[in-house]
C-alpha cells in the first residue's frame, strides 16, 4: 500500500517516536522506583516510606497507562508498516536468528510481558512482597525487549542491504 509522503515522511518517524517515548517514559520510571524512592525515604519511619511509596505507586499507575495506551497503539500501525518487509526479508535470512520476525515476536512478547507487570507493580491495594525485586525483574524483561526490537530493525536493515547490492536481483523500494 503506497502512502501519501507526507504521512511517510513525518507521520511514521512520528508514530515511532511516540512508541519510544512510552518506552522511555515506562523504564525511566521504573529506574525512579527502584533507585531514588528507596533512597530518598530510607531516614523516614517505616509508616511514613510506605505512604511516601503508595503515594508515588498511586503516580506511576497513570505513567503506566500512559504508556500502556501509546506503546499498544504505536506498536500495532509500526507492525502493520513493517510486516510486509519482515515477510520478504525473512525468505534472504538464512537462519532463523538472522530473520526479523523471531526477534519481533521476542520484542512483542516480553514488552507485554514487561507492560502487564509493571499493571500489576502498581495495581491493587496489597503490595507485592518484594515489590524492589519484582521492578529489577520488570526492568530486566524491558530492556530485554528493547534489544529485541534493535535486533529485529538491524536485521531489516542487514537484509535489505545484501539484497540490494546482489546485482540480480531488482532493489526494493521503502523497506
Amino acid at each position: 500500500m503506497d502512502l501519501p509522503d507526507w504521512l511517510y515522511n513525518i507521520g511514521l518517524p512520528l508514530i515511532r517516536w511516540v512508541h519510544i517515548v512510552g518506552a522511555m517514559l515506562l523504564v525511566g520510571g521504573i529506574l525512579f522506583f527502584e533507585f531514588v524512592v528507596p533512597a530518598s525515604t530510607e531516614d523516614l519511619l517505616e509508616e511514613q516510606r510506605l505512604a511516601v511509596f503508595g503515594r508515588a505507586r498511586w503516580v506511576f499507575s497513570r505513567v503506566i497507562w500512559t504508556s500502556l495506551a501509546a506503546l499498544v497503539i504505536s506498536g500495532i500501525i509500526s507492525t502493520w508498516r513493517v510486516w510486509p518487509s519482515y515477510d520478504r526479508y525473512d525468505i534472504f535470512a538464512g537462519t532463523t536468528l538472522a530473520a526479523c520476525k523471531p526477534w519481533f515476536y521476542g520484542h512483542a512478547a516480553l514488552g507485554l510481558a514487561g507492560l502487564v507487570m509493571s499493571i500489576r507493580l502498581t495495581r491493587g491495594s496489597k503490595l507485592l512482597a518484594r515489590p524492589i525485586r519484582w521492578m529489577q525483574i520488570t526492568f530486566i524483561v524491558l530492556l530485554v525487549s528493547i534489544f529485541a526490537a534493535c535486533v529485529a530493525r538491524h536485521m531489516g536493515l542487514r537484509i535489505h542491504e545484501f539484497r540490494d547490492s546482489v546485482e540480480h536481483l531488482p532493489p526494493m523500494n521503502r523497506p
